[in-house]
């Protein structure tokens, strides 16, 4: 049984000192990465030898092409609250003969911080994929306030803004302007929690923005049709970039972790040879939790979270990939985002 598996981390980074808080660092400088204190700090919320250091953290075939849902925490590498809703996408992926359409849904965003994403598509080399047309711009008239992440207009990222010979298709640069296009008086875009915060939260704080999803439909045209056949669960490589401590961070699931597809930002891949996770692939019918809310917790076989069903829980899954794999059909109502109000 799990001894602690604790997913709320930002309680114990708030009693950390900024100096200790530092070493959670792992930009491209060694000084600022001491590997030993890390894990001292961080087992102490999160006992990484219960999770099995093989876990893929997935529950999707890797060969489905039916529509998945990213969910993201922001504070890579640092601890986050683990409520998964920093922010949500929705791709949904269509192949006929060599032409491929993904429809890309940004559906909340519960940070403050500006947020930009991007998906690479692994093993499918960038020179066999044009674009044909484009409906929809996530990035349309965004302001110059508005830091330029990914330093390019083109939709798909050409050789001299991406580290690999894969297909990488520019997504938004900042999820605040994408899903709510508002500014605040200064001219700077106002920043708010999108989709995340529940009707019953009286935080005043937080404004309870409920808004549409930002849709974006890409139609790409592939060199054959075993090209487009390769854009599937496994291949799809979905992740965010943020800024961190003067560096541009890339946020990707477990099964891309530690690849750098933008941005070098890490300066050793052992140091996060662990199953440590800031972002989870799911099937599209995944309700996030609301903001603030873990996703799921487990201490001395008591359950809690927004995911906590005794044999149907968050907890156990994390613990054992084989265990409780159906855990996202199993929300707690109260602590999920409501199904249809961003739909």
């Amino acid at each position: 049984m799990i001894r602690s598996f604790v997913f709320m981390f930002s309680r114990l980074v708030a009693r950390i000192s900024v100096a200790a808080a530092l070493i959670f660092v792992a930009a491209c400088d060694d000084d600022y990465f001491d590997k030993s204190h890390y894990e001292e700090i961080i087992g102490r919320a999160f006992p990484v030898e219960n999770v099995a250091r093989e876990h893929r953290w997935t529950i999707v075939d890797s060969a489905s092409v039916e529509p998945l849902r990213y969910c993201f925490e922001d504070n890579f590498p640092q601890e986050g609250d683990y409520d998964f809703n920093d922010c949500v996408l929705t791709v949904s992926p269509t192949v006929d003969g060599r032409t491929v359409t993904l429809r890309v849904s940004l559906d909340a965003v519960g940070t403050v911080k500006q947020i930009a994403a991007a998906m690479r598509v692994k093993g499918v080399r960038a020179d066999d994929v044009v674009p044909v047309a484009v409906e929809g711009d996530f990035d349309t008239d965004r302001p110059q306030a508005s830091f330029r992440i990914i330093d390019t207009d083109a939709v798909l990222l050409p050789p001299s803004h991406r580290r690999t010979d894969d297909l990488v298709v520019r997504l938004f640069n900042d999820a605040h302007w994408s899903i709510g296009r508002t500014l605040e008086r200064d001219g700077s875009v106002r920043r708010h929690m999108y989709n995340t915060v529940g009707t019953s939260a009286t935080d005043s704080r937080i404004p309870h923005s409920a808004v549409r999803p930002a849709v974006a439909v890409y139609t790409l045209r592939c060199s054959t049709e075993a090209v487009a056949a390769a854009f599937v669960a496994g291949n799809m490589d979905v992740f965010i970039i943020e800024n961190f401590n003067g560096t541009y961070m890339e946020v990707h699931t477990r099964m891309f972790k530690t690849d750098e597809v933008i941005y070098h930002y890490i300066a050793s891949p052992s140091d996060y040879d662990d199953p440590y996770i800031w972002a989870l692939q799911l099937p599209a019918e995944f309700l996030y939790p609301t903001e603030g809310t873990a996703i799921g917790t487990g201490r001395n076989g008591v359950f809690s979270g927004a995911y906590h069903t005794p044999g149907h829980s968050f907890a156990e899954w994390a613990a054992d990939p084989v265990r409780a794999t159906d855990w996202w059909q199993y929300p707690s109502k109260q602590m999920v985002y409501p199904s249809g109000r961003n739909r």
